[in-house]
Formats: C-alpha cells, sequence, structure tokens
C-alpha cells in the first residue's frame, strides 16, 4: 500500500490508512506518519515533562522507538479522533522517557537510527497556539525567539493550565474531549479553562516583550 498524501479527506481516516500500510512494512506509510506525527508529538511531551525541547534531545532514539510499536499497536488505541490520536501517542512517548528519567538514564542517539526526532522538524508553538493570529512585523522579525518566549511562558505556567493549552492547541481536542480527558464534566468547563489559561498565556508574554 502507498502512503497517501490525503490531507483533503478526513484526518482521522487518512491516519487508519497509513497505519494500515506501516503495520503491513510499507515503508512510504511509516515515513508520512513520522513526517505528521512526530514533531507535535515531541513537542507535547517536552511540554508536559516540564523541559525546554532542546533537553529531551538525549531520549529522541527511545521516543522513535516508542512513537514507532505504538503506530504498529493500533489496536490499543481507543479514541475516535486525530486530536485523541494525538494525545495517546504523546502519553506513550511521555511515560516511556518518563520512566528512564525515573530510573536516571539517559539515552544517547547511536549511529544508524533510520530517524530522528530532531530531524524532521518542529511545529511553531507561536503559530500552533496563536492560529489566525497574525504576528506583528517585529514578531516575525525575532523568529526564534519569539518561540523562546511561547516556550517559557508555557513551562511557567501552573501545569493544568499548560495541560489544557497542550490538548486544545497542541493535540486540537475538542472541548467536550477534554472535558472527559482532565474530568472537568461539562464542556462549558474546558472552555472556561481554555479561555482563563490563554489570557495567562498572554500576560506571560507580554510582560517579556
Amino acid at each position: 500500500m502507498a502512503a497517501m498524501d490525503d490531507r483533503s479527506s478526513d484526518p482521522l481516516q487518512t491516519t487508519l490508512r497509513l497505519l494500515a500500510g506501516a503495520r503491513g512494512d510499507d515503508r512510504a506509510a511509516l515515513d508520512e506518519l513520522f513526517a505528521r506525527y512526530a514533531p507535535r508529538v515531541r513537542r507535547i511531551v517536552a511540554l508536559r515533562l516540564d523541559r525546554p525541547i532542546d533537553r529531551i534531545a538525549d531520549f529522541d532514539d527511545v521516543a522513535q522507538e516508542a512513537l514507532l510499536r505504538a503506530f504498529r499497536g493500533l489496536d490499543r488505541f481507543r479514541g475516535s479522533s486525530v486530536g485523541e490520536f494525538r494525545n495517546w501517542l504523546a502519553r506513550i512517548v511521555e511515560n516511556t522517557i518518563r520512566d528512564l528519567l525515573e530510573q536516571g538514564d539517559t539515552r544517547k542517539r547511536g549511529e544508524g537510527n533510520e530517524r530522528c526526532f530532531g530531524e524532521l522538524g518542529d511545529d511553531s508553538l507561536a503559530s500552533s497556539i496563536f492560529a489566525g493570529v497574525s504576528p506583528s512585523p517585529s514578531e516575525q522579525a525575532m523568529g526564534r525567539e519569539l518561540e523562546q518566549r511561547v516556550e517559557a511562558a508555557l513551562l511557567d505556567l501552573d501545569e493544568r493550565y499548560r495541560e489544557v493549552i497542550v490538548l486544545r492547541k497542541l493535540c486540537e481536542m475538542s472541548y467536550e474531549e477534554i472535558a472527559g480527558e482532565l474530568g472537568l464534566g461539562e464542556e462549558g468547563n474546558a472552555r472556561k479553562i481554555c479561555s482563563r489559561a490563554l489570557r495567562k498565556l498572554e500576560d506571560a508574554l507580554a510582560r517579556t516583550r
């Protein structure tokens, strides 16, 4: 089965087709899955581990292996959306790395790794979180500096606020899904806490200008 770059169709169905190909040893399908999901998963995991993204580089080989196992074990996935799928993937990678951290273990990339998270590029935090808001010319010029400011502001947030931003903006889960994931009861509660979290993030960024 050849990989399909069918981004105009239902994203979950496209992912399911790619997963079927990857389980059948279709290298093109596997490469497409990594290209679609690895950069975002890497960013989510770094935020959940309360670390700047460049400080999880030692675990890139372990994260790669965990993600590969997840792709080939779709039968364990119980969600029904791409947002839930991203969250599921990130939890698998996060738990794998957290276990190693608790054991005091670090892993260096070895020779011959087929792919590394760090080589796949990263989704921009600014564009993911503030989608639809055009950056000012000065913000565009700052580039990497803006990314670092957004990352630092997120890491400085209360963990609950940071997590709701991760679920809404990086996993792209619905408010209903977020309410279920965080035990918030009603969808409206998820909307309220997400709005509050974004205001706190914007306030933190304003203080660093």
